[in-house]
């Protein structure tokens, strides 16, 4: 491996902060999944994916069972919060009607069934 790809695998798993906190088997999701948009998934091996996380090759095997495991899950993720916030941006908000009188008198009657000014 040349050296800036060498720094660049490193620098992946130093420089996102968030990466610290989060359990070794979703880093190795977000990791792989950089690796592969990077490298592609030909050319990413376990042994890369597992250095950049910084866990021995074998111990990848513990949280997946294999390179193909991890594209699927890492996709199956990124999918699944791709459609939350699509489903959440499309979705109508829940008006009450208690809000509804909360709004100005020529907005709210018509909507709560009073006249104007009432």
């Amino acid at each position: 491996m040349n050296t800036s790809r060498a720094r660049s695998v490193e620098t992946l798993s130093q420089s996102d902060a968030d990466q610290a906190g989060k359990p070794t088997g979703e880093r190795l999701f977000d990791i792989a999944a950089a690796l592969f948009c990077e490298k592609g998934y030909a050319a990413t091996t376990t042994r890369e994916i597992a250095a950049a996380a910084g866990i021995q090759q074998a111990s990848l095997y513990y949280h997946v069972t294999g390179k193909e495991d991890l594209c699927i899950r890492s996709a199956f993720l990124r999918w699944s919060s791709f459609f939350a916030e699509v489903q959440a941006a499309v979705t109508p908000p829940v008006i009450r009607w208690s809000e509804l009188r909360s709004l100005p008198a020529p907005i709210s009657g018509r909507f709560c069934g009073t006249r104007y000014g009432t």
